[in-house]
């Protein structure tokens, strides 16, 4: 999408426009400022805008608040890599495995985490500075503020405990962990986000600081479902996609260790001996032989097609939603951002 590209060619100006100058230590502020140089899809900031402009709004005044919302992101990702101890992001160095690599030490491991964190407070601090900074480009300040307390009292909260829950399953049984609170994560980790982008655009739209305005509320609903739809797709890919596109081999989801919803319905619908030769597959070498058999299973109990209809419905829900809102070319991206993010499940 051209205008996508757009917005994530002034979603990172703006974002490193933000950013501190380069200090000492040097490698605090290089972390800082590897992602965002990086760039992305930028798809939460284009949200953030179109659903203000197609409720009427001027999506000028929410370009720093949708450029907070990808920084918040960026600093996710940051914890996230050192958490799941990814080497990589977006076929680069990860924050901590720079830092590491900058050094020769002994202790070179805890230095590249340690200074990762640091570099992950600076992009949350100046993402809430953004939001803040909403007022220089008219956004009246009791909306600034409101969005700004939903930052610091439900997003942070609410993404930093879904993050939680999902290292806490890694630590659990692998067929103890259930659907819903598989669901109950994957609504905080990934939904709360895209909600906090679609309920700010429409905030500063209807010039309103009340996060429970029904028409704030829908789009932000119409944005989790379309959330947690990208996210059964991704766990379906993960399983069954093709791993040249997936950018991972298949099937190290559940070899990792990985608590998804395929998983959790499969331990549910299984019976004992299906459960229990699953489980001796979620630990086996990355044969091509065991994952078959684990994708066997997977699809002859029926936790595939229960996944594939949960995501089905949740794009049918997000569309729905977007249906009944102004007619417009701001619905127009917004249909459009829709199907880029779930086109693989329709």
């Amino acid at each position: 999408m051209r205008e996508l590209r757009t917005i994530a060619q002034e979603t990172r100006a703006l974002i490193l426009d933000a950013l501190p100058a380069p200090q000492e230590p040097e490698i605090l502020f290089q972390l800082v400022r590897a992602y965002p140089e990086r760039g992305g899809k930028c798809l939460r900031p284009a949200l953030c805008r179109w659903c203000c402009g197609m409720l009427g709004g001027a999506p000028q005044e929410v370009r720093r608040v949708a450029a907070a919302a990808e920084l918040f992101h960026t600093w996710t990702l940051v914890y996230d890599d050192i958490i799941d101890e990814d080497d990589e992001r977006r076929g680069q160095p990860s924050a901590h495995a720079l830092a590491r690599d900058s050094i020769s030490h002994p202790r070179a491991v805890k230095f590249g985490a340690d200074m990762a964190l640091l570099a992950g407070d600076i992009q949350h601090a100046i993402s809430a500075d953004l939001v803040l900074a909403a007022t220089e480009d008219g956004l009246p300040a009791d909306v600034a503020i409101a969005i700004a307390r939903q930052m610091h009292h439900v997003l942070a909260p609410g993404l930093i405990r879904g993050e939680a829950a999902d290292t806490e399953f890694e630590y659990r049984a692998i067929d103890s962990v259930s659907h819903s609170e598989i669901e109950a994560m994957m609504r905080d980790k990934t939904g709360l986000l895209l909600a906090f982008a679609a309920r700010a655009g429409a905030m500063a739209a209807l010039r309103t600081p009340h996060p429970d305005d029904p028409q704030v509320a829908a789009l932000a609903d119409m944005a989790t479902s379309a959330g947690l739809a990208f996210q059964l797709q991704d766990d379906i890919l993960g399983m069954f996609g093709d791993p040249k596109a997936v950018g991972k081999p298949i099937g190290s989801d559940l070899r990792q260790g990985k608590r998804t919803l395929l998983t959790a319905y499969a331990f549910e619908l299984l019976d004992p001996a299906g459960s229990a030769r699953l489980r001796e597959l979620s630990v086996a070498e990355s044969a091509t032989d065991a994952l078959a058999e684990a994708q066997n299973l997977l699809i002859g109990c029926g936790a595939l097609q229960r996944v594939q209809d949960a995501a089905a419905a949740h794009v049918q829900r997000a569309m729905d939603i977007l249906a009944a809102q102004p007619v417009g070319p701001f619905r127009d991206l917004l249909e459009q951002w829709l199907h880029f993010l779930t086109a693989r499940i329709t």
